[in-house]
């Protein structure tokens, strides 16, 4: 039998090395919790708008299923964006990490909370993703109510529980979002002025031999 070489011998147990090295580390690298990108879980903001608990409460039988999936996150997304711009900060703040969903959007909630508060959305735009929500929102409990076989009560308070949520959320969004016309004698009015001290002053008609002040003497 042929003796190994020294170099083969060294080069085994550099490998062996190696790999044992390699195994420790992934041995001892700590394992995290997957964490998804964008809004996760319950984000508080359905304390200040209890219709919307509500509402989930209501089809809470299809918990399982991609469309309650679905509208738990637009029904959370309406209640951040009420919380949002009806605070006193004025900062994106709820709104600054909810996953867009290509199914219900049209503007990520963030940046729409931000164009708001800069009053920099107009309201034929505005219009458009409230009407998306709320059409997507028709379409997903009418989908729930057939595959959970929900029965007529519990749809007509769902869609009573949603349309006090879209109420309150969208006219507080007419209010904060769109810029205001100034009124009738504001800053930025250019509508006429007349001087008090004048409103009582009766009109010229003084004239020096049979002509006016200006030099016309009535004559056309």
């Amino acid at each position: 039998m042929e003796e190994i070489p020294v170099v083969w011998i060294f080069v085994i147990l550099l490998i062996a090395v190696i790999v044992g090295v390699m195994a420790k580390i992934f041995v001892n690298v700590p394992h995290y919790s997957r964490v998804n990108e964008g809004f996760v879980g319950s984000s508080g903001c359905l304390r200040t708008l209890p219709e919307g608990a509500a509402l989930l409460d209501t089809v809470k039988r299809c918990k399982t299923t991609a469309d309650y999936a679905e509208l738990d996150l637009l029904v959370q997304k309406m209640a951040c964006f009420y919380v949002d711009i009806t605070g006193t900060a004025g900062l994106v703040d709820k709104t600054k990490d909810i996953a867009f969903e290509t199914a219900h959007d049209r503007i990520p909630a963030g940046d729409l909370c931000g164009m708001c508060f800069s009053h920099m959305i107009s309201p034929r735009d505005l219009d458009i993703v409230f009407t998306t929500w709320r059409d997507r929102a028709k379409i997903l409990l009418r989908s729930m109510a057939t595959e959970a076989n929900l029965t007529e009560m519990e749809v007509i308070q769902a869609e009573k529980h949603f349309a006090a949520l879209y109420d309150t959320v969208y006219h507080a969004a007419t209010d904060k979002c769109l810029k205001k016309a100034p009124a009738l004698g504001s800053e930025g009015d250019v509508s006429g002025f007349f001087p008090e001290n004048l409103k009582d002053a009766r009109s010229y008609e003084t004239r020096y031999g049979g002509l006016s002040a200006s030099g016309w003497n009535g004559a056309v």
